[in-house]
């Protein structure tokens, strides 16, 4: 089996998973640059983006209860307020073909 280590120029296919919630429409995306968080943006189309952390991230010894709590702990950095209730499995697979 040949397995691909890189990204795929020529694909025209897009995907994500991540814990998190979608990006307000009043966020400054520019600004997010700015600060040293671990996430990773999602989109389903250019007005629907996500902001969150991929289940990947998650500590062996962490519950989803801390996981959620955390992505919760550093949206309110960067201005977003959420509770853990809020945080939602996002999923998103398209292809263009």
């Amino acid at each position: 089996m040949k397995i691909r280590n890189g990204f795929v120029s020529n694909s025209s296919s897009s995907s994500f998973v991540l814990w998190g919630v979608q990006l307000p429409d009043d966020i400054d995306e520019d600004a997010l640059g700015n600060h040293n968080l671990d996430f990773e943006y999602g989109f389903e189309s250019e007005d629907c983006k996500f902001i969150g952390r991929s289940p990947s991230k998650m500590k062996n010894d962490e519950t989803l209860l801390q996981f959620k709590q955390n992505i919760v702990d550093e949206l309110d950095k960067i201005g977003i307020k959420k509770a853990v209730k809020d945080i939602q499995f996002l999923h998103e697979a398209g292809y263009n073909g």
